[in-house]
């Protein structure tokens, strides 16, 4: 039994050291064989009228900050490592025709989450390490608002309107786009503060694929 014990805390720790630093466990429920998904990264081949749904997410142990001091101010420089990250790579398959890509992430409505979606290009040189300049974007978002409200919305309507250019950027056969998702927890709009640390979330990713002409209905 002891030895059965020390292989299993052996494995654990094995994977843990693959996955580094993370405060949110995963669990992902595959619907679409098009779709991979190892540790935090979501690998997809996008086909023309193919609709891929991540369905779901569920987190726990999301990390929850201090509004002002960390997603804000950042003061102890650590916001990139408190988020709960998704990195997306949508592939287009060789010998595509041109094509688009309606990106949506669904169930993410709730008041204690707050999210921040980057497109970070595409057709770089694999492995690719994606930015984790969150703070700095966030800063220039929310320049000039006072307001905790106001500085939300800006973030919303910015999240919004990344996945609205991201609609209307054409890819070709070979094609490869990044993109990632930072989710944390906001304290401060947790409604039962005394039992948050147990509050599972969960969220889908759902990308429909079609030619450059054609619109999603």
């Amino acid at each position: 039994m002891k030895k059965h014990l020390i292989i299993a805390l052996s494995v654990f720790l094995i994977i843990v050291s693959i996955t580094g630093v993370t405060y949110t466990w995963f669990t992902y429920v595959h619907r679409k064989s098009l779709a991979q998904f190892v540790s935090n990264e979501i690998d997809v081949i996008a086909e023309i009228n193919e609709t891929i749904v991540i369905d779901e997410f569920l987190m726990d142990n999301l990390s929850f900050i201090d509004y002002e001091k960390d997603l804000i101010q950042d003061q102890t420089g650590t916001l990139h490592h408190m988020s709960s990250t998704i990195e997306v790579v949508i592939r287009i398959p060789n010998g595509s025709p041109l094509s688009k890509h309606k990106i949506q992430f669904e169930n993410l409505s709730d008041a204690s989450l707050i999210y921040l979606i980057v497109y970070d290009g595409k057709n770089f040189e694999e492995p690719y390490t994606f930015s984790k300049n969150y703070h700095e974007r966030i800063s220039l978002i929310v320049d000039g608002l006072v307001t905790k409200e106001d500085q939300l919305n800006a973030i919303n309507n910015y999240n919004q309107q990344v996945l609205d250019d991201l609609y209307q950027v054409i890819t070709k056969s070979d094609d490869v786009l990044f993109l990632q998702i930072a989710i944390w927890g906001d304290y401060d709009a947790v409604i039962d503060q005394t039992n948050y640390l147990n509050q599972v979330y969960s969220f889908r990713l759902v990308i429909d694929t079609v030619s450059s002409k054609g619109e999603v209905s």
